[in-house]
């Protein structure tokens, strides 16, 4: 599945920086999305930091390249994300979790389409988890946030994740990783941990993770 941008216009009318941090974030996943789908021999990038600075680049442009309207202050965002994207692969937990990860993955699958549903309230909504690794081991969840929320509803959304897949494969090992970029922070939820998250079922393309 192809990843996907919300492309609203940044105009110079509507910047403000909640605008600002929301466009620098969807750039941003969409970079650390293609690095690592595309980039499976990441490890052998972080021997030369030039040539790993170009790769964010490019990607970068890429990720810009999508919005189809003009954006005001781009290169100042560009220069911004590259920084943040820079930083956060100098983090040694990142760029540890990130090897063993990869070396384990067998398929990756980039935000794949399912549904939660309450039974208590009887909502469901519909969710879409930045990364989905098929490991050797398991499978393996991954969620980028340019910020973390003051509350718990970035862990809360990764127990739903966790929960769904758990009830598509009960025997098998699963884990999710809360990736904040500012502040850096790595956040692990186990199944354990979302074992008493409301229950869930499945619908949409969570079935054809196989």
């Amino acid at each position: 599945m192809g990843l996907i941008l919300k492309q609203n216009n940044l105009s110079k009318r509507q910047l403000n920086q909640e605008t600002i941090n929301r466009f620098i974030g969807e750039i941003l996943h969409f970079t650390l999305e293609s690095l690592l789908v595309c980039e499976k021999d990441i490890k052998t990038l972080f021997h030369d930091k030039e040539f790993f600075t170009q790769k964010i680049s490019f990607y970068l442009k890429k990720a810009l390249a999508l919005y189809q309207e003009p954006i005001f202050g781009k290169e100042e965002i560009e220069k911004n994300a590259k920084e943040t994207l820079l930083k956060l692969f100098e983090e040694i937990e990142f760029k540890k979790l990130i090897c063993k990860v990869l070396k384990q993955a067998k398929n990756i699958y980039s935000e794949v389409e399912g549904f939660l549903f309450d039974e208590k309230t009887e909502d469901a909504k519909m969710v879409r988890p930045d990364l989905i690794i098929k490991s050797l081991s398991g499978w393996i969840i991954f969620e980028f946030k340019l910020h973390q929320a003051s509350d718990l509803r970035d862990e809360d959304q990764l127990k739903g994740y966790v929960s769904l897949l758990q009830k598509l494969y009960p025997d098998v090992n699963i884990s999710a990783y809360l990736i904040v970029l500012e502040p850096f922070n790595i956040i692990e939820i186990t199944k354990k941990d979302a074992s008493s998250y409301t229950n869930s079922c499945q619908l949409s393309l969570f079935e054809n993770l196989s």
